[in-house]
């Protein structure tokens, strides 16, 4: 028995080779085409919830005051993945409402001061608002407010969202502090937050 042998010319072994490559660089095409290549194109964009799904304000309360200065107080939960600023706040009692800070002044006395960049919490954390600490500061406020009633207070965060809540009117008798900044209050006494 004979062996047969088929040579095929040269130039169509590179034509079929050239074919095969194409074909195999296609098929490679078309399967990227149907799916990501990495982790990261598979992951879809995660856009976080706004600040004030995250927020929670827990014993929220506002000093008792006859007229001038008071201070919000309470505890901001943070339930979010993401850290969250308050910014500032509104209210219909007070014309003028500032985060405030207190910080240690000349001969042992405490100063208020705007806080500034806000108040940040951390993801899964809580940030307490207290007198003599970070706490809102409501200024001008022209009717008294006696304790049991509520303030609402509408919360702004850096995203642009907003949480309004109710603070219920406590009495407290605080410490003497001063405020430091452009308002020229000056001393402020009894009728300071805390």
């Amino acid at each position: 028995m004979s062996s047969f042998t088929l040579a095929l010319p040269a130039p169509r072994r590179a034509r079929r080779s050239r074919l095969t490559v194409a074909l195999a660089a296609a098929t490679i095409t078309l399967l990227a085409a149907c799916g990501p290549t990495t982790t990261e194109e598979a992951a879809e964009p995660v856009s976080a919830a706004p600040a004030s799904e995250s927020a929670q304000i827990l014993d929220g309360w506002v000093k008792a005051v006859d007229d001038g200065m008071t201070g919000a107080f309470g505890t901001i939960e943070n339930s979010g993945d993401v850290e969250i600023t308050l910014v500032g706040a509104t209210t219909s009692v007070s014309p003028m409402v500032e985060l405030h800070e207190t910080v240690s002044g000349s001969n042992d006395s405490s100063m208020m001061q705007q806080k500034e960049g806000g108040v940040t919490i951390a993801a899964g954390a809580s940030h307490e608002l207290a007198p003599g600490a970070d706490h809102i500061m409501l200024m001008s406020v022209a009717e008294p407010l006696q304790p049991g009633a509520e303030v609402v207070l509408v919360l702004e965060f850096s995203d642009g969202s907003t949480l309004e809540h109710a603070f219920i009117v406590k009495e407290f008798t605080g410490a003497n502090e001063e405020y430091v900044g452009d308002g020229g209050m000056g001393d402020m006494g009894d009728d300071a937050d805390g």
